[in-house]
């Protein structure tokens, strides 16, 4: 077996464990933070929810990503994250191990494979903007896809119910 092919089959895995068990401690941090907020409105004052979590898991189901609304919810999830980054203080060793999961830090991996003396390799990098926009993505807006409680199902039943019976 090759160097290439262990550090494939067994590093890999073992950094995407890794970056993954910390994406998933921000992102539940980052979703309480987010609970904390009393809702802006900004989707309708006839929207019945508790704070600013509910409207994303609304935005998330319903949202056109071409609005500014997104806009500056996404923004507001992006704050969250960055907030909860700096109080976790994260090692740079888990901070890389996030990174190299996004499509730059996957490419600079490559980059690194092609240079055969390790003369590129200059210490643990990472893109903040990436992490951040990465845990957002992956894992903040899936769960608010998918989250559920009794005022977000009324209001999706209410939204799909025809206004006259059959």
């Amino acid at each position: 077996m090759s160097e290439t092919d262990v550090e494939y089959k067994v590093y890999r895995p073992i950094i995407s464990k890794l970056a993954d068990d910390v994406c998933q401690s921000i992102s539940r941090s980052v979703i309480r933070a987010l609970q904390a907020m009393k809702p802006s409105f900004a989707l309708g004052d006839s929207l019945d929810v508790k704070n600013v979590w509910e409207e994303l898991c609304v935005l998330m189901n319903e949202g056109d990503s071409d609005s500014p609304i997104w806009d500056a919810y996404m923004f507001t999830v992006d704050q969250a994250v960055t907030g909860v980054l700096l109080d976790k203080k994260l090692s740079d060793w888990q901070l890389c191990a996030i990174w190299i999961e996004t499509q730059p830090g996957i490419d600079w991996i490559r980059e690194l494979e092609g240079d055969d003396d390790g003369s590129s390799f200059d210490g643990l990098t990472w893109c903040e903007e990436d992490v951040v926009e990465y845990i957002r993505r992956e894992y903040v807006c899936r769960v608010a896809m998918d989250w559920s409680n009794q005022r977000l199902r009324h209001y999706f039943d209410s939204r799909f119910q025809p206004d006259e019976p059959w």
